[in-house]
């Protein structure tokens, strides 16, 4: 198994949730594209995701952001990323 991933609804916003496994990190903007196809399949307008405020930030996904900030969840620190579903 390489991983999971989906959308979920977390207080009233839907995020992505996307785990893989080390030996298939790589992968992940392919997986991320997908399911941005998917949010618009299911009428969308917004998508958040959330990465932990150690890793460093991602270009792309702030190139396509309307709006990136830091946020808490559940007592960790996180850098969100605010995406438009087009």
């Amino acid at each position: 198994m390489a991983g999971w991933c989906g959308i979920q609804l977390e207080d009233e916003k839907y995020e992505i949730a996307i785990v893989i496994d080390e030996k298939y990190w790589g992968m992940g903007k392919k997986v991320f594209y997908d399911i941005m196809r998917w949010a618009k399949d299911l009428g969308h307008d917004d998508i958040y995701i959330h990465f932990l405020h150690t890793r460093p930030e991602y270009k792309f996904l702030r190139s396509m952001s309307t709006k990136v900030y830091k946020s808490e969840l559940l007592g960790s620190k996180f850098t969100t990323y605010k995406l438009a579903v087009k």
